[in-house]
């Protein structure tokens, strides 16, 4: 029942029912919801079972479909400076009737993921000290995100999660594409594609903080949302920020830093809210 009032919240708020709530035998209003909802509470009640039509998947979905938890990786091989700049980001920008809460964490493990629906791996020493590090369990990340929760990697998050840095190591694989290792810091610009102006909220050229953040390139079949405009970074026209899904969750991996100044945090807060499954 408060599936159904959270789906009915939703709807009136946002004029379309929320990702998770899905259907195959055509519209549903929110009347027959209640009555589907009340015949299941009560054979389980009766029987002390779900009904055989009645399965649950869990999808990593916030309890209230308007609210993103996100979880921020902050342990020693972290940037102090991305995870305060992603923090600021979440508090300062108001999209829509969306809610973000957020918490941060030196340790990543099943457990503790278990309570949000987005991870945030920052940028940090690097992407090989990300997949070295005994506090961040791999198969806790990939099972998170193929369960259907999401995780943006910026610099180094985005190094570790890729397939592989060329002629460097492997990543975890969350997305279809590799890296070339960059050495460059400073402003660049970015172009953002017509994929990206839906999921970034923003078009045309940007100006953003880089600071050796890899240039990617897809090795199967990805969303590209900006490129690298300049060849500061000597990769023009490579990847700068791609989307992917992974089992039923999604990443995006960014390159550049729009949690630093320049500060982007329309950019910050808009991959979030896709990776979390409200836009």
């Amino acid at each position: 029942l408060q599936t159904a009032q959270n789906i009915k919240k939703y709807m009136e708020a946002n004029g379309r029912s929320p990702n998770y709530a899905t259907t195959t035998i055509g519209k549903v209003n929110y009347q027959s919801l209640i009555y589907a909802y009340a015949r299941i509470i009560n054979f389980y009640n009766t029987y002390k079972r779900l009904p055989n039509y009645v399965t649950v998947k869990s999808v990593g979905i916030a309890n209230d479909p308007g609210e993103v938890k996100v979880l921020i990786y902050s342990g020693y091989d972290a940037s102090t400076n991305c995870v305060n700049g992603i923090k600021y980001c979440l508090s300062a920008v108001k999209l829509n009737s969306v809610k973000f809460t957020y918490a941060t964490s030196t340790v990543i493990t099943s457990s503790v993921l278990a309570s949000y629906d987005v991870l945030v791996m920052p940028g940090g020493t690097s992407g090989s000290s990300y997949l070295r590090n005994p506090n961040i369990s791999s198969s806790a990340i990939k099972s998170f995100v193929s369960n259907g929760g999401g995780y943006l990697g910026i610099c180094a998050g985005a190094y570790a999660a890729s397939e592989a840095v060329d002629g460097y190591y492997n990543g975890w694989g969350l997305a279809d594409v590799r890296c070339k290792a960059v050495k460059y810091e400073g402003n660049l610009t970015i172009s953002i594609t017509s994929a990206g102006k839906n999921i970034l909220g923003l078009s045309g050229t940007q100006t953003i903080c880089h600071c050796n953040g890899p240039a990617m390139y897809k090795v199967g079949t990805v969303t590209i949302l900006a490129t690298y405009a300049d060849n500061n970074t000597g990769y023009n026209g490579y990847i700068a920020t791609v989307a992917d899904t992974y089992g039923s969750g999604r990443v995006i991996l960014c390159g550049p830093h729009p949690e630093l100044d320049p500060m982007i945090p329309k950019m910050v807060v808009q991959m979030i809210a896709w990776l979390g499954k409200v836009i």
